[in-house]
């Protein structure tokens, strides 16, 4: 199965394979992988409120592609995926965290250029989890 967002690459990133929507408000999950060197993560992650709430994080960074001070902030409600973002001039380096419970987590930094990289991440975003972009 081909991921429908890619933060990063396939063999060192994020990747978002699909969205389940489970409520009338949008509400829903997603299935997110996180791959690193020897390791990979897979879980089902809440997409709170909706997954608008994501996709609007990533063009946030997009619309201020110049750069911000400090750092950026997504989570999934069940606390299982958290991402900030904080830029660095050229790139915006992505912190995933991934966990279940106590049973383990895992940590991956990602580098993504500013421009035109972050662009096509957001548009991929906007085409996967909003229906009104399909």
């Amino acid at each position: 199965m081909e991921p429908m967002v890619v933060i990063g690459t396939r063999s060192e990133g994020l990747a978002v394979y699909g969205f389940n929507q489970i409520d009338v408000d949008g509400s829903g999950y997603a299935l997110i992988e996180v791959t690193g060197t020897g390791m990979t993560a897979t879980s089902r992650v809440y997409m709170w409120p909706t997954p608008r709430a994501f996709v609007d994080f990533l063009a946030s960074l997009e619309d201020d592609w110049k750069g911000w001070q400090g750092e950026r902030d997504w989570h999934g409600l069940e606390g299982e995926l958290s991402i900030s973002a904080r830029h660095t001039g050229s790139h915006v380096i992505f912190t995933i965290k991934m966990q279940r419970d106590n049973d383990w987590s895992v940590e991956l930094a990602i580098p993504v250029g500013a421009g035109s990289e972050l662009t096509e991440i957001v548009a991929a975003a906007e085409r996967a989890l909003i229906p009104s972009a399909l």
